[in-house]
């Protein structure tokens, strides 16, 4: 069981909360900014497909709309979890303390 105390009547942390996590623990930021580098990839992977078909003439129309898809598909994801969280906070925001 986690050790918890109250900071100042603004929240409760657990204790150790403000050290380092090492390697091993890495956070749920670390987390949100690799998910948002990685649809920042497929974004780009799907205009330089788009860009293979309309300029040089070689890509595959297929492959173009796979590359589309998995892009949409992983921004509609992202989407999804920012208002989850968004969600989250306001329930915490409403509760009284």
């Amino acid at each position: 069981m986690n050790d918890m105390r109250i900071t100042g009547g603004a929240g409760i942390s657990p204790a150790g909360a403000g050290k380092s996590q090492g390697a091993a623990g890495k956070g749920f930021g670390d987390a949100l900014k690799k998910a948002v580098q990685e649809i920042d990839s497929l974004q780009r992977q799907a205009d330089q497909e788009i860009n293979r078909v309309q300029l040089q003439d070689s890509g595959s129309i297929h492959a173009t709309m796979i590359a589309l898809e998995k892009a949409d598909l992983s921004l509609r994801t992202m989407i999804q979890v920012r208002n989850k969280v968004l969600d989250a906070y306001q329930e915490i925001m409403r509760m009284t303390v």
